[in-house]
């Protein structure tokens, strides 16, 4: 923004520069108790970006209620590095996968019952979000689509089961009240 030129508006520390026929709104302030100047974009005048509007905007920014550009790029990635780091179930799957390797049995037949049945109810949760509701209700889910086959059922439960039991052993105490033994209604694969 430098090597544009800056066309003061009637408000203090507001102006605007234009680039490619376009008014491009910017603030310029410091905070109280900090020596630092901060020189940030707003937006343009298309996106709805007025002088008195830019003033406000610079108002909130002095008095601490607005976060300057930089520490909202800092929140999102932080946001994102959590987002990132969160064990949910089907990034536990995973690790689950690559930790069996090819010792695992059926792989193939497990990975689609997972993706089936397990990726858009229980996918995007944490094992702490779980709760017994969920695997009630991924049980009737499967019951009604698979009242001919329950095989399919015996091995979705195996899957979530086996899935829950490996969670349990990466995050210990993870679970809280959801208890792989209890609460899970365990079906013998044996008995299918």
């Amino acid at each position: 923004m430098a090597s544009a030129k800056r066309i003061p508006t009637g408000y203090k520390g507001v102006f605007y520069v234009e680039r490619k026929g376009e008014r491009i709104l910017c603030i310029f302030y410091r905070k109280p108790g900090d020596r630092k100047q901060y020189e940030e974009k707003l937006g343009t005048s298309a996106q709805g970006w007025t002088p008195a509007r830019a003033n406000a905007e610079r108002t909130r920014r002095i008095n601490g209620q607005e976060l300057t550009n930089n520490e909202k790029r800092q929140a999102q990635s932080e946001a994102k590095r959590n987002a990132e780091a969160r064990p949910t179930i089907e990034r536990l799957w995973q690790w689950y996968l690559e930790s069996k390797g090819d010792q695992l049995k059926g792989v193939v037949t497990d990975k689609n019952r997972f993706d089936l049945h397990l990726r858009k109810t229980l996918g995007k949760k944490t094992p702490q979000e779980l709760v017994p509701l969920d695997i009630e209700w991924l049980r009737r889910q499967v019951a009604k689509s698979h009242s001919i086959a329950p095989p399919a059922m015996c091995l979705s439960y195996y899957v979530a089961s086996s899935t829950l039991e490996f969670v349990s052993a990466i995050v210990p105490h993870s679970i809280g009240p959801l208890s792989c033994q209890n609460q899970i209604r365990r079906v013998n694969v044996l008995k299918c």
